[in-house]
């Protein structure tokens, strides 16, 4: 079963699920930004699915107030980033009943939820002790992986679904070669270490940092030197896609690029089909959308999306992720848009930054595809570090 507790799934209620939806900062005005409010309407989709078959459903929305500091002062949200998102849903028809928020926060973690570790293990512990086995959660495509081996560690396979964004708070390079280098090889849960303090003292003006804490940030995380070098080479690659990107901003037109695998299931060709149909839709105004199917298995997907197309679509069929980013760079687009698997997603922006440029990550879980599997690729097929 997707996305369920990894051992005693039988003692669990299997039609009870978690939705995490990974809170972003800053608020704008006490209230959720772009890309948070975009993940938070991806969690109401999954939601309204959840209800039709059945299952009962529980949000959670994880993240303390938090601080920043610009110009040597510090600057305060009015009120906490699982509030924003309270709210948020409150107004967009979900039951109070159904949302876990700060009071989950200070019940399971009362020193506060500063980072993607906090919030892996406060939904742990209310999957834990409501009952629940499927946890699915709602993230930036940049940070898959990373609340994936979080999630994993804590005993649950997640159902992930990654919500991409022109541009997006966190970057692939940075997230490669630190936080998920970090939490494959050295702090596997970010809560006893120098990223917790580290987080807490980035994040919360009224941080209490004892000797010991001190301690912890003046001794750091060190990264191999060979991974601080390969960062520093791609770095301006990474620089330069996003120039390229926006140098397209004045373009008309998308190009929307799914694709489909052998080992992809009914669920998983489901899953990517509705992730198209609410794109599609919400650019179906523009007079230029290009489709393209990438990789195999396209009978299922074809029959499926001609039932709910419901105008003629010109579907080009393109073999590789190479020959995409090879169209995209080619055309005079203005966006492409990447429909693909959540345990794919890093190896793939990676690869495209490598060629210039940098699509809009969407993505569905599929369990065929293990996440440690492709983070093994990552360092050690793309990126040729090898620990």
């Amino acid at each position: 079963m997707t996305g369920n507790k990894l051992q005693d799934v039988n003692k669990k209620i299997e039609d009870k699920v978690l939705i995490e939806i990974a809170a972003q900062h800053p608020l704008i005005d006490g209230k959720p930004g772009t890309e948070f409010e975009k993940r938070l309407l991806k969690g109401i989709e999954l939601y309204n699915d959840e209800l039709k078959k059945g299952n009962q459903v529980i949000f959670y929305v994880p993240g303390s107030i938090h601080s920043i500091k610009k110009e040597d002062k510090w600057v305060t949200d009015e009120n906490s980033l699982s509030t924003a998102g309270k709210n948020f849903l409150l107004e967009h028809g979900i039951p109070e009943e159904c949302i876990r928020s700060d009071e989950t926060n200070n019940k399971y973690k009362k020193d506060g939820v500063y980072n993607s570790g906090d919030e892996c293990l406060v939904a742990k512990l209310i999957a834990d002790d409501e009952g629940i086995s499927r946890i699915i959660s709602v993230v930036s495509p940049v940070q898959i992986d990373r609340k994936a081996l979080f999630y994993l560690r804590y005993g649950y396979n997640p159902e992930i679904y990654g919500v991409g964004l022109k541009n997006a708070y966190h970057n692939y390079i940075g997230e490669a070669f630190w936080s998920l280098y970090i939490t494959y090889y050295i702090d596997h849960t970010w809560q006893e270490s120098f990223l917790a303090a580290k987080t807490r003292q980035e994040r919360d003006k009224n941080y209490h940092i004892t000797n010991k804490i001190q301690e912890l940030l003046d001794l750091g995380i060190q990264i191999p030197e060979n991974v601080e070098q390969k960062k520093e080479i791609l770095m301006p690659l990474y620089i330069n896609a996003q120039k390229n990107v926006r140098n397209r901003e004045n373009n008309k037109g998308t190009m929307i690029v799914v694709e489909i695998n052998k080992n992809d299931d009914d669920n998983t060709i489901s899953k990517k089909i509705q992730t198209f149909m609410n794109l599609y839709s919400q650019l179906k105004d523009q007079k230029e959308i290009y489709v393209y199917i990438q990789g195999n298995n396209f009978t299922k997907f074809i029959e499926e999306l001609s039932l709910q197309l419901r105008k003629e679509v010109t579907i080009e069929f393109i073999d590789t992720f190479s020959k995409a980013i090879k169209i995209y760079n080619k055309s005079n687009v203005s966006d492409w848009i990447h429909i693909t698997d959540s345990p794919r997603v890093m190896n793939e922006s990676i690869i495209a930054i490598q060629h210039g440029t940098l699509p809009i990550m969407y993505s569905v879980p599929n369990d065929n595809i293990k996440y440690v599997d492709q983070i093994e690729i990552l360092y050690n097929d793309i990126l040729h570090i090898i620990n």
